[in-house]
């Protein structure tokens, strides 16, 4: 099962989900909303996410768990007002300029 889809099975396992969306790009990002974060603040919301993920139960390792970078917790209404959060952009290296060599 990939890293992604336990996160997702731990999570609702605790609060029902009305959306999740993971990325994973050299590490998981993302974000869950549920009706279950209304009323309690963003503190509340990622301590209740780190003792999920962390739970025995949770069928994650502790390698997969620190695979993860961030996941935001938004109630549907934070996410209604801030629309579908994409992922960030790769940003790709330019290539490295080679100095030209001196012809006499």
């Amino acid at each position: 099962m990939d890293v992604r889809d336990k996160i997702k099975q731990a999570i609702s396992a605790v609060v029902p989900l009305k959306q999740v969306q993971l990325y994973d790009d050299d590490g998981i990002t993302g974000y869950i909303v549920s009706e279950a974060f209304d009323g309690t603040t963003s503190l509340e919301r990622q301590e209740l996410l780190h003792k999920t993920l962390q739970a025995r139960g949770s069928g994650l390792t502790r390698s997969e768990i620190r695979q993860i970078i961030f996941i935001a917790t938004l109630s549907p209404i934070e996410y209604r007002a801030l629309g579908p959060i994409r992922p960030p952009r790769k940003v790709k290296k330019s290539p490295k300029k080679r100095a030209k060599a001196k012809t006499t």
